[in-house]
């Protein structure tokens, strides 16, 4: 799973590092200083989970957060607040729909409780890939499309692809979320990615560095509403 961290004092933002990783030694976490840097590589990388300080050097904690749930892909996802003020607990649940918050100086055992059900939980949902020798953990989130090519899948992310010949499209899926459409007889998409529909020529556009994909025609009927 991947988690943010944006706390802008390098200490704690270290010894919050280390107990993520301490807990899920495969986590990949990532520390910001910044609201800004924070929300510039959240929407370049799916993040499973944030710790974020409230207060921060170029804006709060709280108006982060409200950037985060207006993004589709960011409306559920868990958000513990850190703060050194026990009265933003209120506003953090209500207005945010916080996981939890924890003031300042947290005990790292009560905290490391707090975040090994949510940590276990996140891990579950990633789209577990097994090849020959290795195996790919991907969140749903991070495909952008999936591609039937010469009896294997190519499954695209926007920083790489990865192969599988072990299922069918099919197969594929109906391990995936609702969210992902099935657009030609040999794609898959995911319909959070889509950025524009080109009905006339029968071209669905994601978005930089992606190319476009094929619309077929028997499909064209599962883009109704957003892209009408």
């Amino acid at each position: 799973m991947r988690v943010g961290i944006v706390e802008d004092n390098r200490m704690i933002a270290q010894s919050l590092l280390s107990l993520v990783r301490a807990i899920d030694g495969e986590c990949e976490g990532e520390t910001w200083e910044t609201a800004g840097e924070a929300l510039a590589h959240a929407k370049e990388r799916q993040v499973d989970l944030f710790l974020l300080d409230i207060g921060l050097p170029d804006y709060s904690g709280f108006a982060l957060a409200e950037q985060l749930r207006a993004m589709e892909n960011y409306v559920t996802t868990p958000i513990i607040f850190l703060t050194a003020m026990p009265g933003d607990a209120l506003k953090a649940f209500r207005a945010y729909h916080c996981y939890d918050y924890v003031v300042k100086p947290f005990d790292t055992r009560e905290l490391a409780e707090l975040l090994r059900p949510l940590m276990r939980r996140s891990s579950k949902e990633r789209v577990c890939i097994r090849q020959r020798g290795f195996t790919v953990r991907l969140h749903p989130e991070e495909i952008i499309y999936v591609e039937a090519c010469q009896r294997k899948l190519l499954v695209w992310t926007r920083q790489e692809s990865v192969t599988v010949s072990t299922k069918t499209l099919k197969e594929f899926h109906q391990g995936l979320p609702s969210y992902f459409i099935q657009c030609h007889k040999g794609f898959l998409v995911n319909r959070h990615a889509i950025q524009r529909l080109d009905r006339k020529n029968g071209l669905i556009y994601l978005g930089d560095p992606m190319p476009p994909i094929p619309m077929g025609d028997r499909y064209r009927d599962r883009f109704q509403g957003d892209w009408l």
